[in-house]
C-alpha cells in the first residue's frame, strides 16, 4: 500500500536541483600537465599560490626542525645542524626531512582546491585518483630495477677482484 504524500508543498524537497561543484570540470582526454589550465587560471592565482605553499613550508619546515632537534636531544643523537648533515644519524634526518615534505602535502591539496578550483586527486593523475594498479605496476618494476641493479654491482665487482659481500649492509 503506498503513502499519500499529501497536499505538493510549495517547494518540494524530494526534487531539488543538484547543487554546482565548487570544483570546475576535468576536461576530458586533457594531459596531466595541462590539468591546471581551466577556466579559472589567471597569472595571479599561480603566483599567489606559489608564495604561499613556498611560505607555508619554511614555517613547517621550521616546526619539524625544532621538533627534531628536540627529539635528537632526547634520543641522545648528535644534532649539529649544518650544511651537509642536519643531525648525526642520517635516518634520522631523512626522516625529518620526509616529514617536513608530507605535513606541506595537505596545503598542496587545499592550494589547488582554491586557487585552481580542481579537485586535489588531479595532483596524482588525469583520472583524479590515485591509480592502486599503475601504481603497484610501478613499485614492482622499481624492485625488480633494484634487485637487477644489486645483482649486476655485486658481478661487477667479483669479476674485478674487489670485495662484495659488504654491500647489502646498511650504510646510515
Amino acid at each position: 500500500m503506498q503513502e499519500n504524500p499529501g497536499p505538493p508543498l510549495p517547494y518540494d524537497m524530494r526534487y531539488s536541483a543538484p547543487s554546482r561543484s565548487w570544483f570546475l570540470p576535468t576536461p576530458r582526454g586533457a594531459r596531466y600537465d595541462h590539468l591546471a589550465r581551466n577556466a579559472a587560471a589567471r597569472p595571479w592565482r599561480s603566483i599567489v599560490g606559489t608564495i604561499a605553499i613556498a611560505a607555508l613550508f619554511i614555517v613547517v619546515a621550521a616546526v619539524v626542525l625544532s621538533a627534531g632537534a628536540v627529539m635528537a636531544t632526547l634520543l641522545g643523537i648528535p644534532a649539529p645542524l649544518d650544511a651537509e648533515q642536519l643531525f648525526g644519524d642520517p635516518v634520522f634526518g631523512l626522516a625529518v626531512t620526509l616529514l617536513s615534505l608530507a605535513l606541506v602535502l595537505p596545503f598542496v591539496f587545499g592550494a589547488v582546491a582554491v586557487m585552481q578550483r580542481r579537485r586535489p586527486g588531479t595532483l596524482s593523475s588525469v583520472a583524479g585518483r590515485l591509480r592502486w594498479a599503475w601504481l603497484m605496476a610501478c613499485v614492482g618494476l622499481a624492485i625488480l630495477t633494484l634487485v637487477l641493479g644489486q645483482i649486476v654491482q655485486m658481478v661487477a665487482l667479483a669479476v674485478s677482484g674487489e670485495e662484495y659481500a659488504g654491500i647489502f649492509g646498511w650504510v646510515g
